[in-house]
């Protein structure tokens, strides 16, 4: 009784590792990626480019509402106290990332390749481009809801989206009430060569 146990374990062991192998998938095999992500992009003093993301985040945020001066109510029972309310707003964040420009590799939606001359001139002004990981496959039908000749930009694989660094003037869940709500992602925090720096727009 306890051998045959023991077989049916090893048996459903042998089972479970074959499922897992067979959902990992191979090495060199083609896996679909998700869409590409937008972005705005600038040159900055020449040597970095800056990569805007915008980011939507939930905050809470508490509003007193006082009785106009002058106007004066008589409560019959208790005492008159301004009404609070507390509501929860979308607020958009912008995240500036700034990336050595030799460091990224430009190219057109249908794989031409861009100089750097041509880049400096296009990124001249704040442009929306196409951001991709470096080594990262994208999926060929994603492309195809851009013009040929929009521009794509391969960062390398350190200059992640960098997370939001609050100051203590931020509004979010647990904050005292009455702090203003942010209009952008403000700090100086590196993040492996890039960092986060303050938009000047939103000052």
């Amino acid at each position: 009784m306890e051998v045959a146990c023991i077989a049916v374990l090893l048996c459903a062991v042998a089972a479970s590792d074959d499922v897992a192998a067979s959902a990992s998938p191979e090495a060199g095999t083609n896996t679909v990626a998700g869409p590409p992500e937008l972005a705005v992009a600038v040159f900055a003093d020449g040597h970095f480019v800056e990569v805007r993301r915008f980011v939507t985040r939930m905050v809470r945020r508490t509003t007193t509402s006082n009785l106009p001066p002058g106007l004066k109510i008589e409560v019959k029972r208790g005492t008159m106290e301004p009404a609070s309310s507390t509501e929860v707003v979308p607020v958009v964040e912008t995240h500036i990332t700034r990336i050595d420009a030799t460091k990224i590799v430009a190219r057109r939606i249908d794989g031409r390749a861009v100089s750097s001359n041509i880049l400096a001139e296009e990124l001249a002004r704040p442009m929306p481009v196409v951001l991709v990981k470096q080594g990262q496959p994208v999926d060929p039908l994603f492309l195809t809801i851009f013009k040929p000749d929009s521009l794509m930009l391969l960062l390398p694989s350190s200059s992640g989206t960098p997370p939001p660094t609050m100051l203590p003037d931020y509004m979010v869940p647990g904050n005292r009430a009455g702090s203003p709500v942010p209009r952008a992602c403000r700090g100086t925090a590196p993040l492996d060569g890039s960092e986060v720096v303050p938009d000047p727009a939103n000052h």
